[in-house]
């Protein structure tokens, strides 16, 4: 497959289907890690729902385990830039997103076995769980780092394998399978959490190792983009290693007012991200302490936010290839900060909550939705710089999960208040709309010279 632009997208179905599906059990992984987790770290602490010990946990402090949640961000920071020059130069980009998602896969199938096999009798008892903890927290780093890897290396080689024509519909079809995956799982995921702790890990395990030898039989290798990389070699243009070279490179090809959309972009996106990383870390938590649901029932009431996230993805993905996108930035931004106001002022119980989180995820949907397509529209189009142009996107946008997570877990500790969540939300999509008055500006430039 090359990189002609077609104006079909169906000669690049199977790609899309193929992500969609890998996508889909990363999306089941993710939710076991980022729903069931917080809970179980927190679970037996007395100011974690009057410390419950209905459920094994480690009895952590909402800070603490904002700390253990940012590992896989932490690492993703360092290595991203790493990672994504090197599948730039690498001609085995395709084997590698393979063989760090088996090792993902391995990794996550042994989170389980710490938290099954402790009763509830010493939950909450930190100090004499802390084998078991700091075990808990280096499983954590094998595996968010081979997770990491693999994610980096797809992501770059899938916006070089697809035209940029056809981004924005890529990135829809693909969230929706990672949202279809995430609420067919937090349905029978809650389920089987009654029945034991560890089976939404042991179900998410079994599933990643399938998608990945599914992707290396289904997918072709980069077979452009290998030649180039193999010609550099062969005349010496290729020396050792370097991410900031390859960062400079990579912009040093892209024209400056493209340059300077691109900061805007992942301004308004880093600030949009702030609120929902707390979200996502901390919103069943807010929902089991604030407003008294149960775990399971708390954990379904936020899938209905990836149901809002899901419905509203692929109209936006066919939408953005045709609109004004500084347009569905203003009305993504304005939106998510109304629905965080809406859940704090009415969503008291489960059917208003529902409603109040289903509008909140689908107008989220969009800044997700256009951000990353939008970055990567300016991406150099041999290939060789797609993966470090990616890497960057997220590298910025995971800095800044390093710093709400823990700063929203500081700020719940001082207020004594889940509540954060939401007002983070608010006060970051509204302080976005300053960016983006001057993206309309550079975007206005950039259309002018393209006209």
């Amino acid at each position: 497959m090359n990189q002609e632009t077609s104006t079909s997208a169906r000669p690049y179905m199977k790609f899309f289907i193929t992500f969609g599906l890998l996508n889909m059990v990363a999306q089941i992984v993710a939710g076991s890690y980022n729903n069931y987790l917080p809970i179980i770290l927190q679970a037996g602490n007395p100011n974690f729902a009057s410390g419950s010990m209905e459920i094994f946990g480690f009895g952590l402090s909402p800070f603490a385990t904002s700390l253990v949640m940012s590992i896989d961000n932490f690492f993703a920071v360092l290595l991203l830039p790493i990672l994504g020059a090197w599948g730039d130069k690498s001609t085995k980009r395709r084997e590698l997103i393979f063989l760090f998602g088996c090792m993902s896969a391995v990794a996550f199938v042994f989170l389980p076995f710490i938290i099954t096999t402790n009763g509830t009798a010493r939950s909450g008892d930190t100090a004499a769980l802390m084998p078991q903890l700091v075990l808990t927290i280096a499983i954590i780093f094998i595996y968010v780092f081979s997770d990491a890897a693999s994610t980096q290396f797809r992501s770059g080689f899938l916006f070089h394998l697809v035209p940029k024509a056809h981004h924005n519909k890529m990135q829809s079809l693909i969230m929706v399978f990672g949202g279809v995956g995430f609420l067919v799982f937090t349905i029978s995921g809650s389920i089987l959490y009654n029945v034991n702790q560890g089976m939404p890990f042991y179900l998410g395990a079994a599933l990643l190792l399938p998608a990945f030898i599914g992707f290396i039989l289904v997918t072709p290798p980069e077979t452009e983009k290998n030649r180039r990389v193999e010609e550099e070699r062969a005349h010496g243009r290729q020396g050792k290693l370097n991410p900031i070279k390859t960062i400079g490179e990579t912009f040093h090809k892209i024209p400056k007012a493209a340059r300077h959309c691109i900061v805007l972009v992942l301004i308004i996106k880093t600030l949009s991200a702030m609120g929902v990383f707390a979200i996502q870390t901390f919103a069943s938590s807010y929902m089991y302490d604030i407003l008294g649901l149960a775990p399971n029932l708390a954990i379904i009431v936020t899938a209905v936010y990836y149901l809002g996230y899901l419905l509203m993805a692929v109209p936006i993905g066919i939408i953005a290839d045709k609109s004004n996108k500084n347009t569905l930035f203003l009305i993504g931004l304005v939106g998510t900060a109304l629905g965080a106001a809406a859940i704090l002022l009415f969503g008291k119980e489960v059917i208003s909550l529902s409603i109040c989180c289903l509008l909140t995820g689908a107008l989220s949907s969009i800044l997700d939705v256009i951000s990353v397509p939008y970055i990567m529209s300016f991406a150099p189009s041999d290939g060789t710089n797609t993966g470090t142009l990616f890497s960057l996107t997220n590298t910025i946008t995971l800095c800044t999960s390093l710093i709400s997570v823990p700063l929203v877990g500081w700020i719940i500790n001082m207020t004594g208040s889940y509540s954060s969540v939401f007002t983070t939300m608010i006060a970051t999509c509204l302080l976005a709309l300053l960016p983006l008055v001057r993206l309309v500006r550079y975007s206005r430039t950039i259309r002018a010279e393209n006209s």
